[in-house]
């Protein structure tokens, strides 16, 4: 990845909406084009972050398609650097994974990657904790066709 604007259409985007985040993201941007790991993720989290905040709250002018782009990229970006064992990186794959960010659903991967951050020495207890509780209700839930308690619901109704 070369980090050059045109591999991040959310920017234009973002940019007809008027709001001020396209400036914080070009400043953010050229940091990750000339810095090391930790401007790489400190970009890959605010792209990250625009593409949850146009996703929820811009649907008008932000195409789920160019949010889920940018999801892609910024997973992308965290699993480099993950692997090159970037902490912070490996957590942020980690809650990419569980909440179908930018991927599909996969609690295996969000596992393998948290498991990472906490081998790094991942200090944002508050976060590992939440990906724990969400791979675990993950885990615990069952498929909605394997007749557990929301098929028994819709059972009720059929009669």
């Amino acid at each position: 990845m070369k980090f050059e604007p045109a591999e991040f259409p959310i920017r234009e985007l973002f940019m007809q909406t008027g709001l001020p985040v396209d400036l914080r993201f070009d400043g953010f941007l050229e940091r990750a084009r000339n810095g090391g790991p930790q401007e790489k993720y400190e970009f890959a989290y605010v792209l990250h972050s625009l593409a949850l905040l146009g996703r929820k709250t811009r649907p008008d002018v932000i195409p789920p398609a160019a949010c889920h782009q940018a999801l892609q990229s910024a997973l992308r970006i965290f699993e480099n650097l993950g692997h090159k064992n970037h902490a912070g990186s490996c957590l942020m794959a980690a809650k990419s994974w569980i909440g179908g960010e930018g991927c599909e659903k996969d609690p295996a991967q969000a596992k393998k990657w948290l498991k990472k951050a906490e081998s790094l020495g991942c200090r944002n207890l508050s976060a590992v904790s939440n990906i724990h509780t969400m791979i675990t209700m993950a885990d615990q839930a069952p498929h909605p066709l394997s007749g557990g308690p929301a098929t028994e619901i819709h059972h009720q109704y059929d009669q």
